[in-house]
């Protein structure tokens, strides 16, 4: 799996993908950060419905990422597989 990855026919479609996880990342932090300041400042339940939805932000990021790098996975061994056919 690592040799298709680093192999790959879209390395770019790889790279925005992990650029917007990057971005996910930062947001769930950001909003756990406020979250947080809520907790203290503001309003107990709305720090807490924050922290939830960094955590539902992180978790959405991750699955998001990992689908994405299965379909570009798909696509490689696909186009890999048809050109061994079109060999013989």
């Amino acid at each position: 799996m690592t040799q298709l990855r680093e192999n790959s026919i879209y390395p770019t479609f790889r790279q925005v993908v992990n650029i917007f996880a990057i971005v996910g990342y930062v947001l769930a932090a950001l909003v756990a950060l406020g979250a947080l300041f809520s907790l203290v400042k503001v309003n107990i339940g709305a720090g807490l419905l924050g922290l939830a939805f960094a955590i539902f932000l992180v978790v959405v990021t991750r699955m998001s990422k990992e689908m994405s790098l299965m379909v570009a996975d798909a696509s490689d061994a696909l186009v890999r597989m048809a050109a061994r056919t079109e060999e013989r």
